[in-house]
């Protein structure tokens, strides 16, 4: 029974005391032992709820201390991370830290080396991804460790084929291998004059993260080119047969014909391919078929498929298919490793990580490659 029941009853009882009917007196004093056993259930549950409250109150109390405690913890590691930052880059300029520099830096490389801050490794990757479509549309998992990925590389048996009525056919049979991405060392080295080194910390912080996002953007999306290029089934090389080294119309869908077990399709060219061969590309009556994009995310549109500018390929080459098919490996994240050149006068900062890439399925991948690069890759 709730509290507003109760009262309810107890009510029902004063009003048949109170009216005009007349009553027994057995009928009265069973209405007064049952006013008794409510009034004794009243008080049960007024106190109830008086517990109730205070117990909310308290746990509201707790919470709101929890709240705040969690608010002036992560305001602490906030303020940690940035003095952390300034330190870093101070300590790699050669300059005295404050106090709380310090402390930060000395909090962060206890039990590690020196990492970079997240902050400035986010931008690093940020700017990589912006520079190379290939390595903003790939697949990347950053692990810290090598690991094994299975590779499809063909279907040998059972691939739809026509069969006689009530015949089955073959039972599929698809060949995998396993490869294990250990990775592959990348660098890059810059050297700062005495002189250049006395910029601002924000100045030498900008300088750093282009320079090196930059240059092993550049080294990254090569090596992802290359593999692809590699692992790709050696019949989903189309090459021209024309003397201009400009692809045909026809060639073009040969080499879409080539893929298979693709989600998505993103064409990928540099800036020559793409003005000199891709925008002035007709079909059979003379249309063109590379449309343009406004959207931000393609250069245009080719047979269905967006366009992207990637610097990485050489000049003719056009390669389409499922980007995500291509995982990367980040063994070792960007580090900055810096000595000293004291002959020279120059502070040396080199750039480093270790990855490897692999595209998972052969078929996944095709590329049309001009006649004068050799037939061959």
């Amino acid at each position: 029974m709730t509290l507003e029941e109760n009262k309810a009853a107890l009510q029902e009882i004063i009003d048949k005391l109170e009216s005009e009917d007349e009553l027994t007196v057995e009928e009265v004093k069973q209405l007064e032992e049952k006013a008794a056993k409510l009034e004794a259930e009243k008080r049960a549950l007024v106190e109830a709820a008086e517990k109730r409250s205070a117990t909310l109150e308290k746990v509201k109390n707790g919470m709101g201390k929890e709240v705040e405690s969690n608010k002036e913890e992560r305001k602490e590691t906030k303020n940690m991370d940035k003095e952390y930052r300034s330190a870093y880059l101070k300590t790699l300029l050669g300059r005295e830290l404050n106090k709380e520099e310090r402390e930060a830096y000395t909090h962060k490389t206890t039990d590690t080396g020196a990492p970079v801050p997240t902050e400035m490794l986010d931008e690093i990757w940020d700017l990589i991804s912006e520079q190379h479509s290939i390595l903003d549309d790939i697949t990347i998992y950053r692990t810290g460790t090598a690991i094994t990925i299975t590779k499809h590389t063909a279907i040998v048996q059972g691939g739809a084929t026509t069969v006689n009525e009530d015949a089955a056919n073959n039972d599929e049979k698809n060949t995998f291998v396993e490869v294990t991405l250990s990775g592959k060392d990348f660098s890059k080295t810059i050297k700062v004059s005495y002189a250049m080194s006395k910029m601002s910390i924000a100045s030498f912080e900008k300088y750093l993260i282009n320079e090196i996002s930059g240059q092993l953007g550049e080294a990254l999306a090569s090596d992802v080119i290359t593999q692809i290029k590699t692992d790709m089934a050696s019949g989903n090389i189309v090459t021209g047969t024309g003397n201009d080294d400009k692809v045909k119309y026809t060639e073009l869908t040969t080499t879409y014909g080539k893929l298979k077990r693709t989600k998505t399709r993103i064409v990928y060219v540099n800036e020559a391919t793409l003005y000199n061969q891709l925008c002035g590309l007709v079909d059979k009556n003379d249309r063109p078929i590379y449309q343009p994009n406004l959207q931000a995310d393609a250069e245009g549109v080719l047979l269905g498929a967006k366009v992207k500018i990637e610097s990485a390929l050489s000049d003719g080459e056009i390669l389409v298919g499922d980007s995500k098919r291509v995982v990367l490996n980040v063994v070792q994240d960007i580090i900055v490793e810096d000595d000293k050149d004291i002959e020279k006068h120059k502070y040396i900062y080199s750039g480093y990580a270790r990855a490897e890439a692999t595209l998972v399925d052969s078929q996944s991948f095709a590329m049309w490659q001009p006649k004068t690069s050799g037939g061959s890759i």
